[in-house]
């Protein structure tokens, strides 16, 4: 199995920095939320798109100028999910989301951090983010978006979060068969 280069366990990349902002924008995200000053949701959402804006350009940064990083790896997810859970918290807490979908979404990302975690303490490494988690987190944010800026018809409400968890379910699972593959890669048997 491949041993992580010294470029790989680097800290301070690009990247990393544009996650580190990310994760520290969404104080900013919440309070505006609630702020209650003239089109506060508006700014809200203008915070919440420039997160979603960094994690492209840290994600296209970090492929073609060799600044991936097991750090990454752990920081961008991070800041993705972090942003996305305070601003479904935010939308349940103004009675437009029901409570077991954030706590569905929660125990989810919990699941997937303690799977990580196991992974990284047996091969050293971490998995990194897939096309469909990519694919669930634009489908979060389209949601996101549409229910704080607008009132959509129920349908189209019921059918933007289905398709959003069904797409974070999969990657979920996707992420599960990864780690299973790569656990095997590092113990291929537990024979003597």
């Amino acid at each position: 199995f491949s041993i992580m280069t010294d470029s790989e366990k680097r800290f301070w990349t690009v990247p990393n920095v544009l996650s580190l902002i990310r994760i520290a924008m969404i104080p900013l995200f919440v309070w505006c939320f609630f702020a209650g000053f003239e089109n506060h949701r508006v700014w809200a959402i203008a915070i919440f798109l420039t997160a979603g804006a960094t994690d492209v350009v840290d994600g296209y940064i970090a492929r073609h100028f060799n600044q991936i990083s097991l750090w990454g790896r752990i920081l961008d997810p991070m800041a993705d999910k972090l942003m996305v859970f305070s601003a479904l918290i935010c939308l349940t807490m103004i009675d437009t989301l029901p409570l077991w979908l954030v706590l569905l979404y929660f125990s989810k990302e919990l699941a997937q951090a303690i799977c990580s975690y196991i992974l990284m303490r047996r091969t050293k490494d971490m998995i990194a983010s897939n096309i469909l988690g990519k694919a669930g987190t634009t489908l979060f944010y389209i949601t996101i978006v549409t229910l704080t800026l607008f009132d959509p018809p129920a349908a189209l409400q019921n059918t933007l979060l289905l398709l959003s968890y069904v797409t974070i379910v999969a990657a979920f699972v996707s992420y599960l068969l990864q780690g299973f593959r790569q656990q095997q890669l590092h113990h291929p048997t537990s024979e003597e």
